[in-house]
């Protein structure tokens, strides 16, 4: 029975064999560091690995990104979640991705990726502060682009495949969206949590670091996301910044 985590190491190991023909499974699970029998029953569906286990591979795996903290997720709470057909995906180009290139976009689709799925305008627009007309303007950006799908039931979120080419510059001003949203939280949200510690670090361990760090980001949404059932759901961000406060030393 193909499970989630059997797609993706199928679908992975797939993607490496059209760029190395040659690539065998041996060569596959010797990159996952687990014994090739071992992969083999994962693939197969014939076995879930643990959590712990997950983790390390997901890490190793090509996957999107998002894709893998659900997988994630669902193995966390025991929950069953299914990978998107190739259907279900839309290729985005870079000149569509800078159309959606601020964090309202990205926070609309995490609510109709939700089960409710049937927001509406105003529901919308009381959410994010923002005028009506500038919700329908972006629902239809987002439908232009083909990351939302107007269905009989609301709307449906593809997931995207995008080409890195740019991607830094746009990711960068996503996050800079983002981090307003913290100064507005710091007045009005009083359940925000905005810390930080400022510490003399060793440079040697900041790639650890930031492992360490999506690893908790990762364990942390996995926790804090709504299960079924639940219907006491809020949209949150959770945002972890390590930065330098000596940036000329850096440049």
């Amino acid at each position: 029975m193909k499970t989630a985590i059997s797609q993706l190491l199928l679908k992975d190991l797939e993607k490496i064999k059209e760029r190395n023909p040659s690539y065998s499974l041996r060569s596959y699970a010797r990159d996952l560091a687990i014994h090739p029998s071992l992969l083999l029953r994962y693939m197969r569906g014939d076995r879930n690995p643990r959590v712990q286990t997950l983790k390390k591979l997901l890490d190793r795996m090509g996957s999107d990104e998002s894709i893998k903290l659900q997988v994630l997720h669902s193995a966390i709470q025991g929950t069953t979640f299914k990978i998107p057909r190739d259907e279900e995906y839309v290729e985005v180009t870079p000149e569509s991705r800078e159309r959606t290139n601020d964090w309202i976009y990205s926070a609309m689709l995490e609510l109709f990726r939700s089960e409710r799925r049937r927001f509406r305008v105003p529901d919308l627009a009381a959410r994010f502060r923002i005028p009506n007309r500038e919700v329908e303007a972006r629902i239809r950006v987002l439908m232009e682009v083909g990351l939302l799908v107007k269905t009989q039931s609301g709307f449906k979120t593809r997931t995207a495949r995008q080409s890195s080419r740019g991607a830094g510059a746009r990711v960068a001003q996503i996050h800079r969206g983002y981090l307003e949203q913290v100064g507005f939280a710091m007045d009005e949200d009083r359940a925000r949590d905005v810390s930080g510690t400022t510490v003399l670090i060793s440079s040697s361990r900041l790639e650890e670091a930031k492992l360490r760090i999506r690893d908790f980001r990762r364990s942390l949404a996995s926790f804090l996301a709504v299960r079924p059932g639940e219907r006491e759901e809020a949209l949150f961000r959770i945002q972890i910044a390590l930065f330098s406060l000596e940036p000329e030393r850096h440049r």
